[in-house]
C-alpha cells in the first residue's frame, strides 16, 4: 500500500480518476505533521491510505484548492 500523501496527480492531461474532498486536519499524519485534506477517490482502496490521500493544505497541490467543482442540488 502506498501513502496516503502523495500527489493527486499522475501526470495525464485529462482526468482519469474522481476525487471528493471529505474533510481536512492538522497534525501528526502517515509523512509528518501540518495541514492536510482528507481527500477520497473512485480508485479504491488500493491506492493510497485505504483509498484516501492526504495532500498539503494551503499550497494548491496540483489545484486541489483552485480547479474544483461543487455543486449544490435542488430537491424537488
Amino acid at each position: 500500500m502506498s501513502s496516503g500523501s502523495k500527489s493527486v496527480s499522475d501526470g495525464a492531461n485529462q482526468p482519469n480518476h474522481a476525487s471528493v474532498i471529505i474533510g481536512w486536519g492538522e497534525g501528526n499524519h502517515e509523512e509528518g505533521q501540518g495541514k492536510y485534506w482528507i481527500v477520497r477517490n473512485s480508485r479504491g482502496e488500493t491506492f493510497g491510505a485505504l483509498g484516501h490521500n492526504h495532500p498539503p493544505r494551503g499550497n494548491n497541490d496540483n489545484g486541489i484548492e483552485t480547479d474544483i467543482l461543487a455543486f449544490i442540488p435542488e430537491f424537488i
